[in-house]
């Protein structure tokens, strides 16, 4: 299940620029007990990531963790997030992951730009064992290895929020801000063992100064996945090797 942990995490732009900046020194991770839980600038300066994964069937019924107390609030997220209406589509049975991870990263925001998020070789540096293929300035194709599907990624990089009314309808909810915002859509995954893996997966990554030379990254990301492992084992990988390692 190598697979589940690259495409929640690793393929998330926003996310593998941390690599760059703690390749020695391996974040602390701190699980939130909200969803909409308050960025610890202090923790985040320090090395420390905070993050919150939910898992849901695909009625919406919360599956993980159990007495959730903000099953409203995360069923509006999905519903901004699930651009192409993937849950009204009966695309058969498969399980939904909500995450959201901050971190910070030390480097000036003025540096993460469209031509570094969508250069072919800074994504391939960053996933050596996959294969990139450029289809377009802002579309590509990512081969894994036996065990880990083909898929095509697009990227989109708006220049404010209010371009994006559905986005902006998202921020507003969360009362979230942002100086930069990355969007991703992963989609036309392939088979494995000619088992279906994943219908569509959506990331919103957002991009905040802090301090003097460090931003505040936030990614928000949206998975409908199929024959997803035990909940123990799925906490497991998505928590403990979400920047590729183990904690």
């Amino acid at each position: 299940m190598n697979f589940f942990n690259r495409l929640i995490f690793l393929i998330s732009l926003g996310l593998l620029i941390v690599e760059m900046g703690h390749a020695e020194n391996f974040p602390k991770l701190r699980k939130e007990n909200s969803i909409q839980f308050a960025t610890d600038t202090d923790w985040l300066l320090n090395n420390g990531v905070q993050g919150k994964m939910l898992l849901f069937n695909k009625n919406g019924e919360v599956i993980f963790p159990k007495n959730f107390k903000e099953e409203s609030l995360s069923r509006q997220l999905i519903q901004l997030m699930d651009r192409d209406q993937i849950i009204q589509k009966d695309t058969g049975k498969y399980y939904i992951l909500l995450s959201r991870v901050a971190f910070e990263i030390p480097t000036n925001i003025a540096q993460i730009n469209p031509d570094l998020l969508a250069d072919p070789g800074t994504i391939q540096a960053l996933l050596p064992n996959n294969t990139i293929l450029q289809i377009d300035s802002l579309n590509f194709q990512l081969y894994g290895g036996i065990m880990e599907p083909e898929f095509k990624f697009r990227l989109n990089f708006p220049e404010t929020p209010k371009e994006d009314e559905t986005l902006l309808k998202f921020l507003q909810l969360l009362n979230q801000k942002a100086n930069k915002v990355y969007l991703q859509e992963n989609y036309d995954f392939g088979r494995v063992l000619l088992h279906k893996t994943s219908e569509k997966s959506y990331i919103i990554t957002l991009y905040q100064p802090i301090g003097n030379e460090e931003t505040l990254v936030q990614n928000f990301s949206l998975n409908f996945i199929y024959n997803i492992p035990p909940i123990l084992w799925a906490e497991v990988v998505c928590w403990r090797k979400a920047f590729g390692r183990v904690f």
